[in-house]
């Protein structure tokens, strides 16, 4: 699913709202369900986004390093070519994820989810 976003004025000046600003935004107000979201090539680094629900969402090509990604349920997210280096993945759901060509130096995984 493709995120709609519409444009904001600041300042007089238009600029759009990208998917990644609209996930911070909308975590931050207590949303924690993402499923399919495009997030391609996505800015997350050092994000806490525990237990965020990001199932068959499209991160492949996103930075997450050193993002909190505890409890996070990844199921059939397509994390390709991502960089999650020195990311929190304890408990996180990754059964069906694609992590072809994925960076996950110094990622910690503990107890999560694979099948």
């Amino acid at each position: 699913m493709q995120v709609q976003t519409k444009p904001k004025t600041i300042n007089d000046k238009t600029v759009p709202i990208y998917p990644d600003d609209l996930l911070r935004q909308q975590y931050l107000a207590g949303e924690r369900n993402f499923p399919n979201w495009d997030l391609r090539n996505a800015d997350l680094r050092g994000l806490n986004l525990r237990d965020i629900n990001l199932q068959g969402a499209n991160l492949s090509g996103a930075l997450l390093i050193g993002t909190n990604l505890q409890n996070a349920n990844l199921e059939n997210a397509d994390l390709s070519y991502s960089h999650i280096c020195s990311a929190n993945l304890t408990f996180a759901n990754l059964a069906g994820a694609n992590l072809d060509n994925t960076n996950l130096d110094g990622a910690v995984f503990d107890n999560p989810w694979w099948d």
